[in-house]
């Protein structure tokens, strides 16, 4: 297992790559659309990460982060979506994990914004694959359309497979801080090393697919010659 550092240099490198391609995408006059709003996600990523991984704290400001990241998704899905549905599924399933929390009584204001953060990811995730099973059962183009299409489906389906294992991630986090909130129960010896290692098994293949996701939605210059062309 990589140590910490070499997993916030990891991040911070998504980071900085998917900026060198929206800086490309503004070289080439692209419109700016809702998947530009993938840098600024993987920006409030690599800050969550410099308190919650490089700094060791303090937590509640990386939780925080990790709150906005997801927020950040979750409103370039519903530009990209439009579907009302989803967007008022993610304020019932904050408002149960609220609730629950609160049942339990662990709920504080870092449980809070984990639990919006689990909402607005648990969502993202069913919306992405909605949005892809979406492109995927549209009728197949022609010409350089086709490619574009082809393009398309692939940088979704990219991403809703990253926003999935960040959920795992999101998933196996609850999971490995559970015996701080929940004492009582009996866990066992396995359970932190397991908990732990799959974060990071989620988490680094997650950033790294909504980073390939991003640069897949960049034309080639080809492609833009051959579009100004016609």
């Amino acid at each position: 297992m990589l140590s910490n550092e070499w997993k916030y240099i990891f991040v911070l490198i998504i980071f900085i790559w998917s900026v060198t391609i929206f800086v490309k995408r503004l070289r080439r006059a692209l419109p700016v659309t809702e998947l530009d709003l993938i840098p600024l996600g993987l920006l409030f990523t690599a800050v969550a990460d410099t308190f919650l991984v490089y700094l060791g704290g303090p937590e509640l400001v990386g939780v925080i982060f990790f709150f906005l990241v997801q927020l950040t998704y979750s409103v370039m899905l519903v530009l990209f979506n439009r579907d009302l549905g989803f967007f008022l599924l993610r304020f019932g399933i904050i408002l149960g994990l609220v609730i629950m929390l609160a049942a339990l009584r662990v709920l504080d204001v870092q449980t809070g914004f984990a639990a919006g953060s689990m909402g607005l990811l648990t969502v993202n995730a069913l919306e992405a694959w909605n949005v892809y099973a979406f492109l995927k059962e549209q009728p197949v183009a022609e010409g350089r359309q086709k490619d574009l299409q082809l393009v398309e489906r692939i940088y979704m389906f990219m991403f809703a497979l990253g926003i999935t294992l960040f959920f795992g991630c999101d998933l196996c986090v609850g999971l490995y801080n559970a015996p701080n909130y929940l004492a009582d129960l009996d866990y066992p010896t396995w359970y932190d090393d397991v908990t732990y290692k799959g974060i990071w098994l989620c988490y680094l293949p997650a950033q790294l697919l909504i980073g390939f996701a991003y640069a897949m939605s960049l034309p080639s210059r080809k492609e833009l010659e051959a579009n100004n062309g016609r």
